[in-house]
């Protein structure tokens, strides 16, 4: 089984699962059914669906997007279906506005969580007093794909899987352990699973555990390993710029999970109220060839690529000029819908190019690629002060200023307590002093720790007023970036490797990457795991194995707990292809610095 029959297989059991709770809805076909779908949801729903042809075909007559100001009514012979998230709150306290079923107790409106139901939010609907009037019921469909050799958890908001726990929150390994068993009882179970990271032996041992208790019934395992890891092992990778196409076009307008939102200047039609939403992957049977062909790829050779794409796709449309008599007038026509489909798309792709060169091709944006490289490297860090420094003075926009602050601190850049001291004063006098709260949030979940000592062992540390919970565990990232080679120039392989390696962030190999490659090397040597990853937080590394046949057909699954960059897929696809294997990943979402600081700064 490889990589394209296993995510088939989940699609398929996805619209299963999606077409059962649908049937059940409309009382076996009995009521026609009027879908009000979350929009965090919406590329999930529309991927699991199979577009709204199929959607009628089940009985569903209109779709709507929750919105805190709609108001439905059941009309004759209709019922009204929620299809919610179940992370947060607000989507259910809308859904309670928008309920309406005065009259129609025989046609109660349906409320349905993906994946599970939440019990603070059927507390909410008890508060509203519609508890006893709706129909609460779950959709088990804990992942979907968003890329062909990717899944994803409906977890929108990413940060809590890993980030929510180090805080002392809420996490999503319950929810990690539930996909993974949901993952096995589908395509067959993992022979072992290794853990690296704090949240990640925990997602572990609930799965294993789950394995144990109800053991699934297929006994050949469709890959070799998993690897389940957190974002507490790699703070510093997602701080930085990513320079694949895919990742600075998820930076630049990045909406959910391999979709985006494009004005008019990127889609014809759009408008600026009310951007298109574009998905960049449609499923197994619609790719975007041009997007697959360069989303991996450094954006300096998206280019040439798209000039050749233009140059094939314009020869194809010269063949017509051959045609001599009406067999070879009908395999052109066959050919013709095609064609204007990857006209559309190159067009699009060509638009995106234009637009991110006129951003990325500045001096101020090498500057920029240049000083993090600079803070992640370690050298001349007076000077990386100076440049952090004067942006603050300047009052650049504050979430990039802060995601320098931030990765001065992750990358621990060696600096004295009043350096940290007077880039903390700048930046609450240039933003104000009500960012005190959001620097305190950063600094409990580790992003923002400056590296001055333990006030335990060292009395010269200082606490710069946001001193880390010793729930947070100590990140030695100078030690990992000597370990893993992570700065371009000091790999032991060859030239080429390492410029394919360090093109996806600037001179900079992902760390989370790196320790991925490494585990899928050493496979079950635990010893030798704890060893290499000493230098990571929460250094703790677990096996969990099960009595299944192996296999050696160089499959993994790839576990990420709080969200993976588009950067780290593509280096965790080079470096797969490199050594003859193939990663099947699946995270609680897509993640940029942007969201990664925004999410922090939520957490109370």
């Amino acid at each position: 089984m490889d990589l394209v029959e296993i995510t088939e297989k989940v699609i398929y059991t996805s619209r299963v699962e999606w077409d059962a709770f649908l049937h059940k809805a409309s009382d076996d076909g009995a009521l026609k059914l009027v879908l009000v779908v979350d929009p965090v949801l919406t590329t999930r729903v529309d991927q699991i669906s199979g577009g709204f042809s199929h959607l009628q075909e089940l009985g569903v007559v209109q779709v709507f997007p929750l919105s805190p100001t709609m108001h439905l009514s059941n009309m004759a012979g209709q019922r009204n279906v929620f299809v919610l998230s179940a992370e947060t709150t607000v989507p259910v306290e809308h859904a309670t506005k928008a309920l309406d079923t005065a009259g129609h107790e025989r046609r109660k409106a349906i409320v349905g969580f993906l994946p599970c139901i939440n019990l603070e939010c059927t507390a909410i609907l008890e508060e509203g007093g519609v508890l006893g009037k709706v129909i609460v019921d779950k959709i088990p469909i804990p992942a979907s794909p968003f890329a062909p050799d990717a899944l994803a958890m409906p977890t929108p908001d990413f940060f809590h899987g890993c980030f929510g726990e180090l805080s002392g929150g809420g996490s999503h390994c319950g929810e990690v352990a539930e996909a993974l068993y949901w993952l096995c009882s589908i395509i067959g179970p993992s022979p072992v699973m290794h853990a690296v990271g704090s949240c990640a032996e925990q997602a572990c041992g609930l799965a294993a555990a789950a394995m144990s208790n109800k053991p699934v019934s297929s006994r050949l395992a469709p890959f070799e390993g998993t690897i389940v890891v957190d974002r507490s092992v790699d703070l510093v990778s997602p701080l930085c710029n990513q320079l694949t196409y895919s990742g600075m076009v998820d930076e630049t307008w990045g909406d959910d999970l391999g979709t985006a939102r494009f004005g008019p200047d990127i889609v014809e039609g759009a408008s600026k109220e009310k951007p298109t939403r574009v998905a960049m992957y449609r499923g197994i049977g619609d790719p975007d060839a041009i997007f697959e062909s360069v989303k991996d790829r450094n954006f300096a050779e998206v280019g040439p690529l798209l000039t050749r794409q233009a140059k094939e796709l314009g020869a194809s449309y010269d063949e017509r000029h051959g045609a001599t008599d009406l067999a070879d007038i009908k395999k052109f026509v066959s050919k013709l819908g095609g064609l204007k489909a990857k006209h559309r798309s190159l067009q699009t792709h060509i638009n995106i190019s234009t637009a991110l060169l006129q951003g990325r091709s500045t001096d101020a944006f090498t500057d920029l690629l240049e000083l993090q490289l600079q803070i992640i490297s370690g050298t001349s860090p007076t000077t990386a002060v100076d440049a952090v420094l004067e942006r603050i003075h300047r009052q650049e926009p504050m979430i990039p200023v802060l995601q320098l602050v931030c990765l001065m601190a992750t990358a621990q850049l060696p600096l004295r307590p009043r350096d940290w001291d007077t880039v903390l004063t700048a930046f609450y006098q240039s933003y104000g002093y009500a960012h005190l709260a959001t620097t305190a949030r950063l600094c409990g979940t580790g992003i923002l720790r400056p590296a001055a000592g333990d006030p335990k062992t060292d009395p010269k540390a200082e606490s710069f007023g946001v001193p880390p919970p010793p729930a947070v565990p100590v990140f030695k990232f100078k030690a990992a970036r000597k370990k893993f080679k992570l700065v371009q120039g000091t790999s032991s392989s060859g030239a080429e490797a390492d410029d394919e390696l360090y093109q996806a962030l600037f001179g900079y190999m992902p760390l989370l990457a790196a320790i991925v490659d490494r585990v899928a090397d050493s496979g079950a040597d635990s010893e030798d795991m704890q060893k290499i990853l000493a230098p990571c937080p929460s250094a703790c590394f677990r096996d969990a194995r099960y009595p299944v046949d192996a296999v050696k057909n160089g499959i993994w699954l790839v576990v990420i707990i709080g969200g993976v960059t588009s950067a780290e897929l593509a280096v965790m696809r080079r470096l797969a292809h490199s050594k003859g294997r193939k990663f099947l990943f699946l995270t609680t979402g897509l993640c940029t610095a942007e969201r990664l600081l925004r999410g922090a700064m939520r957490v109370s």
